[in-house]
């Protein structure tokens, strides 16, 4: 599978488990929000330490598209921390993860759509060859360091 491939379907586990949470019950929610931000984060980092570190050596328009994805990361970290920290059974823990849910939804289509059509033009086959190596390299070892299962079974 080519890197935006692997990508759009980690894409769907990912929104998948968030969807699982969402009126879920409270038992389920600790154990699930902790297995959701370890996948979450391995993903997002091996996303910013590969595909976005590529378009730092780009023109304006690519690099500032790839900076304001690092920064809804960002957004969604703060989100899952203070997720991480309140009462899985509060109203206001159900309302921060339907906003979560939206940003996560909002920057997978961004990603998607614009993102990758982006990097598919600017970038040879044999550099997308070498950002899909980062990719699986920086992941895998989050993945590892974490002692979870990959989010896709190769």
């Amino acid at each position: 599978m080519d890197l935006f491939g692997k990508i759009r379907e980690e894409h769907k586990v990912l929104l998948g488990l968030v969807d699982d949470l969402v009126g879920a019950d409270s038992a389920l929610h600790r154990r699930s929000m902790d297995d959701l931000t370890l996948r979450i984060l391995a993903h997002m980092n091996a996303e910013e330490q590969s595909i976005y570190r590529a378009f730092e050596e780009l023109d304006a328009i690519p690099r500032s598209m790839a900076l304001r994805h690092e920064q809804e990361h960002h957004v969604a970290k703060m989100l899952m921390n203070e997720l991480q920290e309140r009462v899985v059974d509060d109203e206001v823990w159900q309302a921060k993860l339907q906003v979560f849910r939206f940003l996560v939804q909002h920057h997978v289509d961004s990603e998607e759509s614009t993102l990758f059509d982006t990097a598919k033009d600017y970038f040879t086959d044999e550099e997308i060859r070498r950002i899909t190596s980062e990719f699986e390299r920086t992941e895998e070892e989050l993945f590892r360091s974490s002692r979870i299962e990959p989010i896709l079974k190769g």
